[in-house]
């Protein structure tokens, strides 16, 4: 995409210039008031354009050059290579497919605009978080963006981008001057997707799309940023007329198309058995954003084939993240009742707690409760529940 040079209002260039905007540290303000305010100004300072916003809970920036770093979730990673990169487009194809098959099967009739535009198809895949993208989400809406950077975040920070676009003109805006495509996705999604109304959602990318690039630098949304600004993550920012948006504000709960995105997770262990690989001890958690966290185990001999086997169809089981933990034991107390008699489990905790082991999950069922701790605490975790339980050798 093509790089501006913002204009900046008198205020705004005490601390960065508009060279050095994307390197120089965030702009503190202290309210949503004041935070406005600086938009305002910059809004009619860049009259040839629309801002548009991005927010985060860190200042995410490229160890190399410094710079604050917005690229597209298919080009991210700082040493991408091309085997790496043929790779995510060969997901998002296979995606893209279960997709359109899965919509036309539930929604006959609302696929027009879905099945002839790939890029509607990305669009979608990319705000549900299905799988990576060569577009990048942003919003039209400040208290949008805002409401996102302190959602779920611990920080002290949350952090606020704006960006000058040129001005869309239609549902899917080519800009070829600047390189750029605008998809106002709540104008292209079937309308049984609400999470594009509630934030406002746009996405953007090249003008054109190539499975390769030979410049990474021009695929960074930081050639349109204009200003970056932080703010105390408390309620104190906003004031007694405002309030940040909540999770269930920002993620309709009785959105259909979200939960045509999720209708994957029951194919994960489908997936597995066919590999033949055993697997134990599944939990699963509402995560960040009502995602699914789902966590199991695998012999050891069968992680990498495990993993292997998610990477591979990670387009079709459409999760985000995959973590995997090495050197793991896994410790049971097995018995008739356990549900009903929980003083058994305390007891079995309390050891651990005393022999300083650190417990990373539990699993109980009415016969077993099972803990998952590290390798080198197996033995002597073993030894102490052993003693607290009374057992002979």
């Amino acid at each position: 995409m093509r790089k501006i040079t913002p204009e900046l209002t008198e205020e705004i260039s005490k601390f960065t210039s508009p060279e050095t905007v994307a390197k120089d540290e965030a702009i503190e303000v202290s309210n949503y008031r004041e935070l406005r305010k600086h938009i305002a100004q910059l809004s009619y300072a860049n009259k040839d354009c629309i801002l548009f916003y991005r927010g985060q809970k860190e200042d995410y920036k490229n160890t190399k050059s410094g710079k604050s770093t917005f690229y597209p979730s298919l080009y991210r990673g700082e040493r991408l290579d091309k085997h790496e990169l043929k790779y995510r487009w060969e997901k998002l194809n296979i995606a893209s497919e279960i997709f359109i098959k899965k919509l036309k099967s539930k929604y006959p009739s609302k696929t027009y605009i879905v099945k002839r535009k790939r890029i509607v198809q990305w669009s979608i895949l990319q705000h549900y978080e299905v799988t990576e993208t060569p577009l990048i989400d942003v919003t039209q809406s400040l208290k949008v963006a805002c409401s996102f950077a302190v959602l779920d975040n611990d920080n002290e920070y949350a952090y606020i981008y704006a960006f000058a676009l040129p001005y869309f003109t239609n549902r899917i805006s080519v800009n070829s001057e600047h390189y750029l495509t605008n998809v106002r996705l709540l104008s292209v999604a079937p309308p049984q997707a609400l999470r594009p109304y509630y934030q406002e959602g746009f996405l953007i990318g090249e003008d054109e799309f190539s499975e390769t690039y030979t410049n990474k630098d021009e695929l960074d949304l930081n050639n349109r940023l204009v200003a970056k600004f932080k703010f105390k993550n408390n309620s104190a920012f906003w004031g007694e007329s405002e309030r940040a948006l909540t999770k269930d504000d920002l993620y309709p709960q009785d959105d259909e198309i979200e939960a045509l995105c999720k209708e994957v997770s029951i194919e994960l262990f489908d997936v597995l058995a066919k590999k033949h690989i055993n697997v134990d001890v599944i939990l699963q958690s509402i995560g960040r954003a009502g995602t699914k966290d789902i966590s199991f185990t695998v012999d050891g001999k069968d992680l990498d084939d495990a993993i292997a086997t998610l990477e591979e169809n990670k387009a079709r089981l459409g999760y985000q993240e995959l973590h995997s933990e090495r050197n793991i034991a896994k410790l049971s107390i097995v018995g008739a009742g356990m549900m009903s008699n929980p003083g058994v489990a305390a007891k079995m905790f309390e050891s651990l707690y005393n022999e300083g082991v650190n417990i990373n999950m539990i699993s109980t069922s009415e016969i077993r409760v099972t803990v998952l701790i590290n390798e080198k605490d197996g033995v002597r975790a073993m030894n102490a529940v052993h003693d607290a339980f009374n057992l002979a050798d």
